[in-house]
């Protein structure tokens, strides 16, 4: 395991900026027992090192009407440019991309519908490429869950985005949303500019944006595989659905993993977890298994991470 590239201080401004990534380096240095100069050098050392890429705002998305589905892509052949051309398109058209190494399919887009409206964009992609896609599958996402990097950072933590009662949004609270997503840690003066509100209201709307539970936090995007961790997606199907929440129980609680999918349509689940060996992957899947005798498939699949920037925010 190669974490100790890490210090004890560097973890503990990882774990501050995963549980608030919009605080001032004074609130992170107050937090982390350090002086703002140093919170300041530690954390631009961080970023030069490429182990934080970028700032991610987690957007509860369901909560405005929306539908999370997922779309699942092999191509027919490897063409890299081809490839790359379906990711970007998809990503123009909004969608969430990630892209495997290894395993049954090369391509997942996960992406919001909000009232049989938004999948368009999506669709129109699907139709210039169709004859460089081999085959698709769509799912529906009825609940992610977001956990922090416990393995780097320690100490446990659970975000659950899931259809819940809905929130209603003014314009500018819309144009937020946007500016937020686009760039999460932008100070309320360049927000209340942009939206040409005063900064006491820009500042009450975006508390109004996170006390509705809109937007949960802002995280670091922490490229794992700078530390020597590889990202994983296992996908698990249930003889028995209904064991579905002891299955989860025990994902929530391990380390490694950092992002639960339940899934209506295809597997009944699929998680990410980052791991230094993929023995270690080896003894989280076994111990599944004999917890539960239930599981029929497991499909585990190799993210390809760090060829761009990407970020995940709510999908």
């Amino acid at each position: 395991m190669t974490n100790e590239l890490l210090d004890t201080k560097d973890k503990r401004l990882l774990r501050s900026l995963e549980t608030n990534s919009r605080q001032s380096i004074s609130q992170i240095a107050k937090e982390i027992g350090v002086s703002k100069e140093v919170a300041n050098y530690r954390l631009k050392r961080l970023e030069e090192r490429g182990i934080i890429t970028g700032y991610a705002a987690i957007l509860d998305k369901y909560l405005l009407g929306g539908t999370l589905y997922r779309l699942s892509i092999n191509l027919a052949g490897l063409e890299r440019g081809r490839r790359n051309l379906v990711v970007k398109d998809l990503r123009t058209a909004g969608a969430d991309v990630t892209l495997f190494v290894q395993g049954r399919r090369d391509i997942e887009a996960r992406f919001f519908a909000h009232e049989n409206t938004g999948a368009e964009k999506i669709i129109a992609v699907l139709e210039k490429h169709a004859d460089f896609i081999a085959s698709k599958q769509f799912a529906l996402i009825p609940k992610v869950h977001i956990l922090r990097h416990a393995y780097l950072t320690g100490g446990q933590e659970e975000l659950v985005l899931s259809p819940g009662r809905g929130a209603k949004v003014d314009e500018h609270e819309q144009q937020l949303l946007a500016l937020l997503e686009a760039d999460p840690r932008e100070d309320l003066l360049s927000l209340s500019k942009k939206i040409r509100l005063s900064h006491s209201m820009t500042h009450y709307k975006v508390k109004r944006l996170f006390a509705d539970g809109i937007v949960k936090k802002v995280v670091p995007q922490v490229a794992s595989e700078r530390l020597g961790f590889t990202t994983y997606r296992v996908e698990v199907y249930l003889g028995r659905p209904s064991l579905k929440g002891q299955i989860l129980q025990k994902l929530v609680t391990h380390p490694n993993v950092v992002r639960i999918y339940e899934y209506l349509g295809d597997a009944d689940l699929g998680f990410e977890a980052e791991f230094a060996s993929a023995y270690e992957l080896d003894e989280l899947i076994s111990s599944l298994r004999s917890a539960r005798g239930d599981i029929t498939d497991v499909d585990v699949l190799m993210i390809r991470t760090g060829w761009t920037a990407e970020k995940k925010g709510a999908a």
